[in-house]
């Protein structure tokens, strides 16, 4: 197992899953620093050597214990946006998975989410580093200009109106141990960076130069098929679902099998048919056509993602992070409004289907 990647067996489904709850606290205040809906404040590399504190048992909500569509639905939203206050606050999750994120046991308010000015001022300002960088550089490689940041930006504050998301936070990601800020892992380079994260829950890049031992650049587009594998995961192992198809068995089994398996079994459940979904449980009927949605859009944003971040050989090593750092907030910004036009596209018969059984 290469070092930094951990390694956790999930496939004892005799017993609800529950895991022992490590949180990034505040000094003062002990509660979630990454609450789905709110801003996190502004970090320091000192909330990184701060002790990990547990947290009372009455968190222990795993997603695996959603009881309908709409609060998975719902859940999945806050996680997206919590992840992407953590970004904005400079940094990367890096171990999103079924352990790190949790429904809230009870309604809990936050501050409304929003793109702050700093983090506005600062992804427009890399922009600009990124022209002055390849200016006269006779390759098309800075396709990226200010008004596609600005237009994203616009474009997830939209789809945050439109969806309806409330202060009322229902989901957080949690243990913050594995992030790294942007910067280090920009300044750093691929060729020096440590690869993290759960085998499961890797994406499908990232999980391959792992089995390779190959130098690899984690990116925001990694973080965001986490989410994707950590919902599959949560589909085929929730609880309330009590009935289940013998293809879903098959699918629950191998999604814990590494990579190849587990992309095998989410292919089967995207390419469900109408016809084949009656034979599903209540929660691969509904979300099937959602997976399949998502994952079409993801696979579109990491493939642009890799074009994208293949430098020009103009560019010194010495300038990649004015290079890639426009880079990251331009796909961690698509890559939020691609998941929420998704999930706006499946909300009002998700938001109608009844409770699972």
């Amino acid at each position: 197992m290469p070092k930094g990647v951990r390694e956790v067996d999930y496939t004892d489904r005799n017993e609800p899953i529950s895991f022992p709850l490590l949180m990034l606290t505040d000094v003062h205040v002990q509660r979630p620093s990454c609450s789905v809906t709110c801003a996190p404040p502004a970090m320091t590399e000192s909330h990184f050597v701060h002790p990990l504190c547990p947290l009372s048992p009455h968190v222990r909500h795993s997603l695996v214990d959603a009881k309908s569509s709409t609060e998975l639905c719902e859940a999945l939203i806050h996680v997206v946006l919590g992840w992407f206050s953590f970004y904005q606050a400079g940094y990367l999750h890096r171990d999103i998975s079924i352990r790190t994120v949790f429904l809230c046991p009870s309604p809990v308010e936050q501050r409304a989410f929003e793109i702050s000015a700093d983090f506005h001022q600062t992804a427009t300002k890399s922009v600009e580093d990124l022209t002055l960088l390849l200016k006269g550089v006779s390759v098309d490689e800075c396709s990226y200009q200010l008004n596609d940041i600005e237009e994203k930006i616009m474009r997830v504050e939209q789809l945050v109106q439109e969806l309806g998301v409330t202060t009322t936070c229902s989901a957080f990601i949690i243990d913050s141990d594995m992030a790294i800020p942007w910067e280090t892992c920009l300044d750093s380079g691929r060729d020096n960076q440590e690869i993290l994260g759960n085998p499961e829950f890797v994406s499908s890049k990232l999980a391959q130069s792992i089995e390779r031992n190959s130098d690899y650049l984690q990116s925001p587009v990694d973080d965001l098929f986490s989410v994707y594998w950590v919902a599959l995961w949560a589909i085929l192992n929730n609880i309330p679902t009590s009935r289940r198809s013998d293809d879903e068995l098959w699918w629950r089994k191998k999604i814990a099998e590494g990579r190849r398996f587990r992309d095998d079994a989410s292919v089967d459940i995207c390419r469900l048919s109408p016809r084949e979904w009656k034979s599903q449980s209540p929660i691969v009927q509904q979300w099937s056509p959602v997976l399949d949605s998502w994952f079409q859009s993801l696979d579109r944003l990491d493939k642009d993602w890799r074009r994208a971040a293949d430098p020009p050989d103009d560019v010194k090593v010495e300038n990649s992070r004015d290079f890639y750092l426009p880079l990251f907030h331009y796909f961690a910004l698509r890559g939020v409004a691609d998941f929420l036009e998704v999930i706006k596209s499946h909300y009002t018969q998700l938001c109608n289907y009844l409770p699972f059984a």
